[in-house]
């Protein structure tokens, strides 16, 4: 099918189209009444409700679908999980759905989606994932999230991305910028970046240990006490960033290279509640994200929360 000459007639088409897919598979659905709700329709499996927006591209971008994400307004921002439950996001020319949980967008202004090739891109596993509006439960939803999320292979490969991203800003920072602290008892920024090398050092080893054996039991450390000890602020910007960039192009190869039936092993951190090796291997990357939001200009999409 050509592009739409008009936008809306577009969104109006695909919206028609989501309510005969949704009705094909004896699911419920409703409109909210008026247009001020930041989704489209509500879907009634029966056992929960779900708040969906629909996002459609009817024209190719390269190799790729770009499809644009905005909730309107000046600033045309991302989504939030407060705003929807759900982006379905349909490639008109492909004819491919994808049901993609709000929090896997979260303030992303576009995605890229390869419904018509072989693709490792992040949001690939979506392709189809009807089954995600028809969760009995938040609990059974995860479930089924847990088993269609990235795969190690593409938890390497937005770890690349990040780093290809973030480089050269980071190159651009001073000896004289990295080393001042914005106030005493906050961290300079060689010291955050020397706290994501300890973080790298320890995951490094919580993700090949676990891989062989199979489950895991591993000291967790003091993050302050190691900034501390290592004394972060006296070796150069340059140095710490040229270490911290070929030891995260090597961590991404080694995700890369980690084997998908270990993906839940069980990995016990100091006192904290177990987690699988594909949350650890996704938690590093989240938290790698979280901290260079810190340290230059950038709003890396991430679900770490600090605390």
């Amino acid at each position: 099918m050509s592009a739409f000459c008009f936008p809306k007639r577009q969104g109006e088409w695909a919206e028609a189209c989501f309510v005969a897919e949704v009705l094909r598979r004896s699911l419920g659905i409703a409109k909210p009444y008026g247009d001020s709700s930041r989704y489209d329709f509500i879907v009634d499996s029966g056992r929960r409700l779900t708040r969906v927006q629909v996002k459609s591209v009817s024209r190719a971008d390269g190799n790729s679908f770009r499809l644009t994400l905005s909730r309107g307004g000046g600033s045309k921002t991302g989504y939030l999980p407060s705003d929807a439950d759900m982006l379905a996001a349909y490639v008109i020319p492909c004819n491919a759905w994808y049901i993609i949980p709000i929090e896997d967008v979260a303030r992303r202004k576009s995605i890229r989606l390869s419904p018509h090739r072989p693709s490792n891109r992040r949001y690939e596993p979506f392709l189809n994932a009807w089954s995600l509006l028809d969760s009995e439960s938040a609990a059974d939803r995860e479930r089924v999230v847990y088993n269609i999320r990235m795969t190690f292979k593409q938890i390497a490969a937005e770890l690349e991305r990040t780093l290809d991203t973030s480089q050269s800003m980071l190159a651009a920072i001073s000896e004289e910028q990295s080393s001042s602290r914005p106030k005493p008892d906050k961290w300079s920024k060689r010291e955050i970046l020397g706290h994501l090398l300890d973080s790298a050092s320890n995951n490094h080893q919580r993700f090949t240990r676990a891989a062989v054996q199979g489950s895991l039991s591993f000291p967790a450390y003091d993050q302050d006490r190691l900034v501390e000890l290592v004394r972060y602020r006296e070796l150069s910007w340059e140095q710490l960033l040229g270490f911290w960039m070929g030891y995260n192009r090597f961590l991404a190869h080694v995700i890369g290279k980690l084997p998908e039936a270990s993906a839940d092993a069980t990995c016990l951190i100091g006192d904290n509640p177990p987690v699988t090796l594909h949350w650890l291997a996704k938690d590093y990357v989240d938290h790698l994200k979280h901290h260079l939001n810190q340290l230059i200009p950038t709003n890396f999409a991430t679900e770490y929360k600090p605390g």
